[in-house]
């Protein structure tokens, strides 16, 4: 019911939201590698480009247990069941802990923390060696997002981050994303308490507390 809805969506709002910190000291500076084009990453094999696969969507299926992911406009396309899979698609890449999942139109790149999922196409995966691309695949996410201003993926800069910061940046950045998906949530949350609590008082399903009953009780 509309009242139902509101109740659980204020279980989310009235939570309090924590916060973050990052622990950080002035830099001594010196010399700083340029940026490197992702192309060149990848003809190093210091990262591995391996393609989506094309998904019928009268395969996907809210029940299965498979991922199927993508980076245009959201970070799941959608679930698909492990013997429609098997039978269907069995050439499709099973995406790493730790794979970048990226979109060209507009730039967009995210990280698959769990493994185990598929890529829907024109989403791509970029599968980086921290060690050898002198990045991680945290920092090679945010790269794109902040940095890559045009449609072609060869082009778009890599920063070279230090190795003795490259584990303590993903790091970092785990937590600030961690960080986004908890604000999205109270969001979403937030939004529906709007919804349900127009359409409770519009419909009569819901009857807010006045100024001076809230005082009173």
């Amino acid at each position: 019911s509309t009242y139902d809805a509101l109740v659980e969506a204020t279980l989310v709002t009235r939570e309090a939201v924590p916060g973050i910190d990052v622990t950080a000291a002035r830099g001594i500076g010196g010399a700083r590698s340029a940026p490197r084009p992702l192309d060149e990453l990848v003809a190093s094999k210091a990262v591995r480009l391996q393609s989506g696969s094309r998904f019928s969507a009268d395969d996907l299926d809210p029940q299965g247990s498979i991922r199927v992911l993508t980076a245009e406009g959201g970070d799941r396309a959608g679930c698909i069941d492990p013997l429609v899979a098997a039978d269907r698609y069995p050439h499709a890449v099973r995406t790493e802990p730790g794979d970048v999942v990226f979109a060209t139109s507009p730039p967009r790149a995210v990280v698959d923390e769990e493994g185990g999922a598929r890529v829907a196409s024109p989403s791509r995966i970029l599968r980086v060696d921290p060690v050898r691309a002198g990045i991680g695949p945290r920092a090679l996410a945010a790269s794109i997002n902040q940095l890559a201003t045009s449609s072609e993926w060869k082009t778009w800069p890599v920063p070279a981050v230090p190795r003795d910061q490259v584990e303590a940046l993903e790091e970092t950045l785990g937590q600030v994303v961690a960080h986004q998906a908890e604000l999205r949530r109270r969001e979403r949350a937030a939004d529906s308490v709007i919804t349900h609590v127009l359409t409770g008082v519009t419909e009569g399903s819901v009857a807010l507390a006045t100024p001076l009953e809230m005082k009173a009780g």
